[in-house]
């Protein structure tokens, strides 16, 4: 009696080791909901900012631990909008981004770290722009994880932000009267790619 007991502890225990671990699921950008933009001062008399309108890419989001997660960005550089025509083809332009050379910017994560506070993240990885890499680091915070009352879709709502420098990026016109520290800021709605296909 107690080695059959004993058997079956084994073959539970063992049943109970071969279980996967539950996998982070899939989330993909609602473009509808979200906006990549960025900020810089002029001449130190305003603060302009331009935003990117086509954004892809895919959020592998552990809901059990945020730190396992990872985030793949890609951005249509020719999406670049300012409001103006002439000034989004200045930004477009040789001088700057010089989309018909490169044609996306792009984010990969590599690491996730916890921050202060219960939903603040640090996100680091590489960030590539003007077909330059360098290593940058978002401070995250996510704002809620529930189900969207419009699409149905588990939803994640998050804004990022971080600054860099634009000579880092070998777009370094006019600087220092245009500053060149530029802050980035990503605020989106990604749904879960199983509800939404």
């Amino acid at each position: 009696m107690i080695r059959r007991l004993f058997a079956l502890m084994l073959i539970a225990g063992t049943s109970l080791v071969a279980q996967p671990a539950l996998a982070a699921d899939s989330y993909v950008f609602d473009n509808n909901h979200t906006e990549v933009q960025f900020q810089w001062t002029h001449f130190g008399f305003s603060t302009t900012s331009a935003q990117f309108r086509d954004v892809s890419g895919t959020l592998m989001f552990d809901e059990n631990d945020v730190t396992k997660s990872s985030i793949d960005v890609t951005l249509n550089v020719q999406s670049l909008w300012t409001g103006r025509e002439y000034f989004t083809a200045h930004l477009l332009s040789a001088d700057f981004f010089n989309w018909l050379e490169y044609k996306t910017a792009s984010f990969e994560s590599t690491e996730v770290t916890k921050a202060s506070g219960s939903d603040h993240f640090k996100v680091t990885g590489d960030l590539t722009i003007h077909g330059i890499t360098k290593q940058t680091t978002f401070d995250v915070r996510i704002n809620k994880v529930a189900q969207s009352p419009v699409s149905k879709a588990k939803t994640v709502g998050f804004e990022a932000n971080t600054t860099v420098s634009r000579k880092a990026y070998g777009m370094g016109k006019y600087v220092p009267a245009v500053s060149d520290d530029v802050k980035i800021t990503i605020r989106s709605e990604m749904n879960r790619k199983a509800d939404v296909q």
